[in-house]
């Protein structure tokens, strides 16, 4: 899934949904791995201050995918939870060092969402923290709680929730941080981001292989589209096979699915999936699905005749040879934009490289784009995914594949979905 070209940055404070939460099925992590020990890194890292962190909001009508922070840090599934962490350094509260905020404990309002953890000390021991208290809109609310326990003149870190899908958790952000101000002027508050984000980037051995695990089933959806992909099909069939192949596969889309023929392909977001297949066209397919939480990310361009036409082949090489070279690029030390360098020099050299129009990769884990800084380092999981977009040529390509940074450069993930034109075209006529 394409990530945005680069919007500027604007830090957006972060705050709280006073809502309910559940609890991931409890596995047991090898030492130095697992939601406590990262909760103990991050704690170390935050020194004399106190974390915040939040998951989706409750809403009526959409089931929120769970936010990375809130799986990462306490294997939380459902919406409304949020987490409290004192630094290392940081007094105790009242409550503990861990507090988790839970959903109301009311039993209809359980039952109505179909929530399955409740507050307590149950809940508190099967995560490993402190204290599970109750958040709802009597008093006292969370901003009272806080602001009564937090000492003066303390550090407050908070994500900044700033990516596109995560509106819903930056509304209630500013909301309760604006609060927060309010009652307690002396708090300074700052951003999490980078503390969290270089945690989240290094892969446990048991995030990458669910990753590992979501490509497989990633290559089972790709394997049940092949057969609608000829002229006379169309993009919904496309995606309905994927979709049927998710649940199949006892999983979930990490994503919704862009399935864009002919015309479609020239936009790099084309969601609607509602459009034939006709001879000639090319077709792009990017799609993903999850496995215990953790997200893959992967694209292909396909020929919708099961043969490319000799200018479709020709852009395709070189948008191959441009992706080589980003992955050839990839290795400790190096950056994002140093793979975006290399691919671009190679469409450069041919001519394409205005048609381009948007990143050349992203961090892969828990969130499709998960956050992660721009210098790459051995344990990472990222996607890269070059793409030409030719409005006169009337058709678009892109090509994504996981890899793993290794101490020596990086491990091909996706290396079971073919990329080369030849074994595309076998792949197509089985």
């Amino acid at each position: 899934m394409t990530l945005r070209a680069r919007i500027p940055a604007r830090v957006l404070l972060a705050a709280l949904l006073l809502g309910p939460a559940t609890l991931a099925a409890p596995r047991t992590a090898p030492p130095g791995h697992g939601p406590a020990a990262r909760r103990t890194r991050l704690a170390a890292a935050l020194g004399d201050g106190y974390a915040l962190v939040f998951g989706q909001p409750i809403t009526d009508t959409v089931r929120l995918r769970p936010h990375g922070h809130m799986m990462y840090l306490l294997g939380l599934r459902e919406p409304g939870s949020a987490l409290l962490l004192a630094g290392k350094r940081a007094p105790r509260l009242p409550r503990g060092r861990a507090i988790a905020f839970l959903a109301d404990g009311r039993p209809s309002f359980v039952r109505f969402h179909g929530f399955s953890v409740r507050p307590g000390a149950t809940t508190a021991q099967r995560l490993g923290i402190d204290a599970a208290l109750a958040s709802s809109d009597t008093k006292p609310t969370l901003v009272d709680l806080l602001a009564r326990w937090l000492p003066r003149k303390t550090t407050l870190l908070v994500p900044g929730y700033r990516g596109p899908d995560e509106g819903a958790i930056r509304w209630h952000a500013e909301t309760v941080v604006r609060r927060l101000r309010g009652a307690r002027p002396d708090l300074r508050v700052t951003a999490l981001d980078g503390h969290l984000g270089a945690l989240r980037a290094i892969k446990e051995p048991g995030e990458l292989r669910a990753i590992e695990q979501a490509i497989s089933k990633t290559v089972l959806m790709f394997e049940a589209a092949r057969t609608h992909i000829r002229a006379g099909g169309r993009e919904e069939h496309v995606d309905a096979a994927l979709a049927a192949a998710v649940r199949r596969a006892r999983s979930r889309a990490a994503f919704p699915f862009i399935v864009a023929a002919g015309a479609h392909s020239l936009t790099p977001h084309y969601f609607e999936n509602r459009g034939p297949l006709r001879a000639g066209d090319m077709l792009i397919v990017d799609a993903a699905a999850t496995h215990g939480g953790y997200a893959c990310d992967v694209t292909r361009t396909f020929p919708v005749s099961g043969k490319f036409r000799p200018r479709q082949r020709a852009v395709y090489k070189v948008l191959l040879d441009a992706h080589r070279a980003a992955l050839d690029a990839v290795r400790p030390g190096a950056r994002f934009k140093d793979l975006r360098t290399a691919a671009l020099g190679v469409l450069r050299k041919h001519g394409f490289a205005d048609g381009w129009l948007h990143a050349v990769g992203h961090h892969v884990g828990l969130d499709v784009h998960d956050p992660g800084p721009t210098r790459l380092a051995s344990g990472m999981v990222i996607a890269v995914e070059p793409g030409v977009y030719l409005r006169q040529d009337g058709f678009g390509l892109r090509i994504e594949d996981v890899v793993a940074v290794t101490d020596d450069g990086y491990r091909l993930l996706t290396a079971a979905l073919p990329r080369d034109p030849d074994a595309i075209e076998r792949w197509l006529a089985r």
